[in-house]
């Protein structure tokens, strides 16, 4: 049950991928393999974009099975079409806040799950966390042998939120690594770091709109267990004491 996350999509290159001809753009998306399955997190804001990196990481957006949107901001949704044009009979998992008229035009297109608030199981070992509110949020919850992992794409209704619920589903399974934008761009100091304190995750990367304060004091915090994110990242759960 080997896991691993590929990012296509963010706001910066992976400090080990630059000059290899990958593109930052503010948005994200990512590539998980695991358990047999293969899921492409959001989207982000340019199909272009998303597709060429995709391509530049060997990473073929026809072999998904499932496409998961996290929520309806345009810098997670844009590529939508493209994933479709190249992968016309993928599954979407959307949220119930994604527009009405957006669901009905996919629902004639291709299979589509709607996501309410209530948890649901979306595969094997796979779960959404429902939406939870600001903004009708889901957040990917995988459940592997060495503990849950969280991929979140903004956290808007806050990633040690996404934590908790993600616990509740799983009868209180300890949390092994959580990716995603934590949407503290705008925080302080001090409120970085009451967040901070509900964290509960052994392995961390923060990315996207984490913010640069934010991620540096979650570096600092997490020392040797902190993952670098960023275009290119390409992470084996295997490799995680």
């Amino acid at each position: 049950m080997d896991l691993q996350i590929t990012v296509l999509f963010d706001n910066y290159v992976h400090s080990t991928k630059k000059g290899q001809g990958l593109e930052p753009m503010w948005g994200f998306a990512a590539f998980i393999q695991f358990n047999g399955k293969k899921i492409l997190f959001d989207t982000g804001s340019n199909g272009r974009i998303l597709k060429h990196n995709a391509q530049k990481l060997n990473t073929g957006l026809r072999q998904a099975d499932y496409l998961f949107i996290s929520h309806p901001h345009w810098d997670h949704i844009g590529g939508w079409d493209t994933v479709l044009e190249e992968n016309p009979d993928i599954h979407i998992i959307v949220p119930a806040s994604l527009s009405t008229h957006l669901i009905a035009d996919l629902s004639r297109i291709t299979q589509v799950t709607v996501v309410d608030d209530n948890p649901l199981v979306v595969d094997d070992k796979i779960y959404s966390t429902g939406i939870m509110q600001p903004e009708g949020e889901q957040a990917l919850v995988l459940d592997t042998e060495k503990g849950l992992v969280i991929v979140a794409g903004c956290s808007h209704p806050g990633i040690e939120n996404f934590m908790q619920r993600a616990k509740q589903i799983l009868s209180g399974k300890p949390i092994f690594y959580v990716i995603g934008g934590f949407h503290l761009l705008h925080h302080t100091e001090k409120q970085i770091y009451n967040v901070l304190e509900k964290f509960d995750t052994k392995y961390i990367t923060p990315t996207h709109c984490t913010g640069q304060l934010a991620t540096e004091i979650i570096k600092l915090s997490y020392g040797e267990r902190f993952i670098e994110g960023g275009v290119g990242m390409k992470l084996n759960l295997a490799d995680l004491p």
